[in-house]
């Protein structure tokens, strides 16, 4: 990871201290004038000439929309360009550059658009700033961003390429979007080189880091064979190399890509989609980069994970763990490994680091993190009484709560529309219930008539007052009940689900959450057919196609799709929604095509698929819409952990609003929506 500084520019006449995004204090300047910035353009090993190159600020209005053009010029007989000088907005306001058109040597190619992300504006007033746009900064440029492009739903337009994003103003100086700015100041970085136009193989050289960088180098190549031709003869034909790869990445879209920039954004929103056909755009000799995948893979998501030997995860199969990312985007996640028990917190910003185990409370057993609306990380412990608070701002100075009745373990945390602090607890350690810590944590008590049949595994609140749980119990030989406690109503159970689609011999409850008004929750199996997404409303789980290699936890991106963690994969797994229209969860069940199941994209990242998941469990998604897992090292009761990776999808999810909390603590619920900033 690198950090960014601002450069003493002269002549400004405004200068303001900003703070937030991840990112610490910055001075914000206006009216910033760059130095040069120079570089060559490149298809594959080959420069391109006479391509126009652009420069632009990222959009500021919302999802989507244009920013404004700084400088334009073109590429020279070696594919080489400068920039002499152009305004920058702000010093910090983030910029891309786009290659259009252009020749490799056999013609010139309108279709062939390349990017690159260049930072903070200030980031290039160093004289000596160079770059190189090829196919490997336009793959993950398009994977970090693809939420972030154009029009993606209704359609492209050819030469309309830009990214934007929400944003506002105040005093006449611009707060960016926080996805943006986390996305082109730290994740690209994390990746590619740009000023080597290569991808990175870890996190700028961390021993404790693994990037897919063959990934990379497979979707720079498909790429490449169409920037290397003179394009496609037709806006429909699909025999040459371009028509054939806009032929592959139209899903979804109302009319198809008509340049390479777009077909990379779609391979990144639908990285599951016609992999085989894609991949075989690779010439067999003549490839541009060396270092791909030498075989179809599974998809095209990129995969990043991260390592420490100071922290240790232990998930028994019969019970979920959780992660949370914070307002600043950095990750907490439980230890519980011996020597290493406590919490952890993971900052991607600046400089990579996993910071802890925090452990003032004393806890024994922690597995589940939930941070609220003042910023506090609470965890659960199943082998103490302690229900510990971490304050994100001074983890070093936690509090400690011990319910009145000895031996109550805890078994699951969630927070409540009010901020309260909901467990699910064995009081006295042997009888499931659910107990709360009210917002003032002054009282901290058994809810009435709040008893389960069996310890919960998973609590969520909702944004009206109500908590959903699961319980399980594996030793009895059949799988999950969820309920639903509404104050001032007793406790209700869901009544029987359809006998053929929930599991009925060692079935597991995976994570509770909810969805507008609904309740879902994953249902773990033993047979072909027993992983489940079951729907609180409608009584019925719903068999998740294809099979889901067993997922346990979930979590809502910010256009309202369902992801999961599925160890078994191990994958990263999401169900998408089918109608905006239906009411809660059903809206993910394909009742049109396959009644009685959900559908699901399943993006592999094993031993065999690139190595960056191990048994992912806890699962959240970020502002730039990265997904988070935390991988267990073992999943017996009572293990050592004998390894902890996090592991980072780019770019998958759609943005989302951290913590979790926020988006049911807020005056009118924001789940499912993705943030405004």
């Amino acid at each position: 990871m690198r950090s960014f500084s601002l450069f003493a520019l002269a002549g400004l006449s405004v200068s303001f201290l900003l703070t937030g995004c991840g990112f610490g204090s910055q001075g914000v300047e206006l009216g910033v004038q760059s130095a040069s910035v120079s570089g060559r353009v490149m298809g594959g090993q080959s420069p391109i000439t006479g391509a126009t190159l652009s420069i632009y600020s990222f959009g500021t209005g919302g999802y989507g929309l244009a920013g404004s053009e700084l400088a334009t010029t073109t590429t020279d007989n070696s594919g080489n360009f400068t920039f002499n000088t152009f305004a920058c907005p702000q010093s910090n306001t983030p910029i891309y550059m786009l290659s259009v058109g252009g020749n490799t040597g056999g013609g010139v190619n309108p279709a062939a658009v390349l990017a690159v992300t260049l930072g903070p504006c200030s980031g290039v007033s160093n004289p000596n700033y160079t770059v190189i746009i090829n196919e490997v900064t336009t793959a993950i440029t398009a994977f970090a961003l693809a939420h972030y492009f154009n029009q993606i739903q209704t359609g492209y337009d050819q030469g309309a390429d830009f990214f934007g994003g929400p944003s506002s103003t105040s005093g006449g100086v611009i707060t960016y979007s926080q996805g943006i700015m986390s996305a082109t100041n730290v994740t690209i970085p994390e990746v590619v080189n740009t000023s080597g136009g290569f991808a990175n193989t870890n996190v700028n050289g961390s021993p404790g880091s693994i990037v897919e960088a063959a990934k990379i180098y497979t979707i720079a190549n498909i790429l490449a064979a169409c920037v290397n031709t003179t394009g496609p003869t037709s806006n429909t034909e699909t025999t040459t190399a371009c028509g054939k790869l806009f032929g592959y990445t139209m899903d979804y879209a109302n009319t198809r890509p008509s340049d390479t920039l777009q077909a990379a954004v779609q391979m990144a929103l639908y990285p599951a989609a016609h992999v085989k056909g894609l991949y075989n755009l690779i010439p067999p000799i003549d490839f541009a980069f060396g270092n791909y995948l030498t075989s179809v893979p599974t998809d095209f998501s990129i995969g990043v994970s991260y390592t420490t030997s100071t922290a240790a995860l232990a998930v028994p199969t019969d019970a979920i763990s959780t992660i949370d990312i914070d307002a600043s985007g950095n990750v907490w996640f439980p230890s519980n490994g011996p020597g290493q028990v406590g919490v952890f917190q993971f900052l991607p910003f600046g400089a990579t680091a996993f910071v802890g185990p925090f452990n003032g409370t004393s806890m024994v057993d922690p597995t589940q993190v939930a941070i609220d609306n003042a910023g506090t990380v609470w965890l659960n412990d199943t082998g103490s009484t302690v229900l510990s608070a971490y304050p994100v701002s001074s983890p070093g100075s936690p509090t400690s709560y011990s319910f009145a009745t000895p031996g109550s373990t805890t078994s699951a945390v969630t927070i409540n529309d009010d901020n309260s602090v909901v467990v699910g607890m064995m009081l006295g350690g042997s009888s499931p219930v659910l107990a709360q810590l009210n917002n003032s944590h002054t009282t901290y008590s058994a809810l009435s008539n709040s008893t389960l049949n069996f310890r919960a595994v998973s609590v969520a609140g909702d944004a009206v007052g109500g908590d959903s749980i699961t319980t399980t119990n594996t030793s009895a030989g059949f799988g999950m009940t969820m309920y639903y406690y509404g104050p001032p109503n007793p406790l209700i159970s869901a009544p029987s689900f359809t006998a053929d689609q929930v599991a009925t011999d060692a079935g597991r409850a995976g994570q509770t959450i909810f969805q507008g008004t609904d309740i879902v929750a994953l249902n773990t199996g033993v047979g072909a057919n027993q992983d489940d997404l079951c729907v609180f409303s409608v009584t019925t789980c719903f068999n998740i196609y294809p099979q889901a290699q067993k997922p346990t936890n979930l979590v809502i991106d910010g256009e309202s799709s369902l992801w999961a963690s599925a160890p078994a994969g191990p994958a990263l797994l999401q169900i998408p929604q089918y109608s905006t229209f239906a009411p809660g969860g059903t809206s993910y069940i394909d009742t049109n095509f396959h009644p009685g199941r959900a559908e699901a994209n399943e993006l592999f990242h094993g031993t065999n698929n690139g190595g960056t998941m191990v048994y992912p469990a806890g699962i959240a998604v970020d502002v730039a819409g990265n997904v988070w897992m935390s991988n267990a090292g073992c999943t017996t009761t009572g293990c050592t952990p004998t390894q902890f990776v996090l592991s980072e999808v780019i770019g998958a999810a759609a943005p989302t609003i951290t913590p979790v909390a926020y988006q049911i603590t807020q005056a009118s619920t924001t789940t499912g929506t993705e943030p405004p900033y």
